[in-house]
This record gives structure tokens, C-alpha cells and sequence, in this order.
């Protein structure tokens, strides 16, 4: 399981978007690592794996303003750690599978 997750908030003027950190670029089965995030994403409701800055994975999710309040902010944290936690021992296995060898 990951250590920490850290949820970052970018508000913008008529949306609220959100982003997790969830794992680096993988140094193994590529492919499949990318295949599998993109595979989960058909479940996930609010939120979607992507490639993001030197190829890491992020998930990230969009929500209007109007749609904003304490109950969604919730949901949405809620959603973002429990998607991370439910992927990340098998994406981490997978793109770093020589070091659990």
C-alpha cells in the first residue's frame, strides 16, 4: 500500500479539478502497466487513470462549481484513495516486477 496520498485541488473558474499522484514511470512491462490503469478506468466513476508528466501515472477527475459541496468534496477523496489503493499493488508489481522477484 502507498505511504501517503496527496490530493491536489486546482480551482478554476468554473471547475474544480483534482489529481493523485500514483505511480512513476514504469521501468517494466509498459505496456501492460498502461493497459491495465487503462482497463480500470471503465470502473471508476468521477476520476481517470492518466499519463501525466514523465510518463508517472496520475488519476485525475473534473468537477463543475455548481456541483461543489461538502458531500461531493468527500466522495471525491473518498473515490480518489480508494481507487489508488485497489491499483496500486498491482500497477507497482508490474512496472517494477524484477525488484519483487
Amino acid at each position: 500500500e502507498k505511504e501517503h496520498i496527496t490530493v491536489w485541488f486546482t480551482l478554476g473558474q468554473r471547475t474544480l479539478r483534482y489529481e493523485v499522484y500514483v505511480l512513476p514511470a514504469p521501468q517494466e512491462n509498459i505496456a501492460a502497466v498502461y493497459e491495465s490503469a487503462l482497463r480500470r478506468n471503465d470502473k471508476l466513476v468521477g476520476a481517470h487513470f492518466a499519463i501525466g508528466v514523465e510518463d508517472a501515472l496520475f488519476l485525475r477527475g473534473e468537477l463543475p462549481l455548481t456541483a461543489l459541496n461538502e458531500a461531493e468534496l468527500d466522495r471525491i477523496i473518498g473515490s480518489l484513495y480508494t481507487y489508488t489503493e485497489a491499483a496500486f499493488p498491482a500497477l507497482l508489481r508490474l512496472a517494477f516486477a524484477s525488484k519483487f522477484a
